[in-house]
């Protein structure tokens, strides 16, 4: 795809996002748990392109995100460009082309990032305590969050971001023959 096509892919899936998260989330709770599409598509998008990731998509989004929720505006900004940042770096250290190192990173990135929104809910807004904040809502939304992650990460992996590997090399490169 062409970096501008992958923009494209980049912004439509926000907005997407988005509109999952106001129009689907809601209808799909479990318990206290549900779904944060905007976290799950910053996650992946940051770990399938971590070479050339953004911070104003992430920024946009979080503020989206809090202003369509009850949360204190902000908040889920700075916990989206965070993620973003995080999990970038994270993939640019320990990329060894399979898929196991990806899918931990986004694991381990959705379950730190979900407690430290629960943390910041508990700091700042809800009247909640510590640990009935974590172990009601952020372990539960986290484990949602895990598996709509892990499988955005899959499909943008595979439809978005299929062309080689940047240090792959084809018999074409080599100029042989």
């Amino acid at each position: 795809m062409s970096p501008f096509a992958v923009r494209v892919v980049q912004v439509v899936g926000s907005v997407v996002a988005v509109l999952l998260q106001v129009a689907v989330a809601p209808n799909i709770q479990i318990l206290n748990a549900m779904p944060n599409f905007v976290l799950c598509w910053v996650i992946a998008l940051a770990v399938a392109n971590a070479r050339h990731v953004g911070y104003v998509l992430p920024f946009l989004l979080g503020i989206a995100y809090d202003l369509v929720g009850s949360g204190p505006v902000g908040s889920m900004a700075f916990v989206c460009v965070a993620a973003t940042f995080v999990a970038s770096v994270l993939q640019r250290i320990f990329d060894n082309e399979t898929i196991f190192i990806p899918i931990v990173i986004v694991v381990g990135v959705c379950l730190v990032f979900e407690v430290a929104y629960a943390l910041l809910m508990t700091a700042f807004a809800l009247d909640v305590g510590l640990l009935e904040s974590l172990v009601s809502v952020a372990l539960p939304c986290a484990a949602y969050d895990i598996v709509l992650a892990v499988i955005i990460y899959l499909l943008v992996q595979r439809f978005v971001f299929r062309d080689k590997r940047p240090n792959e090399m084809t018999i074409l490169d080599t100029k042989i023959g």
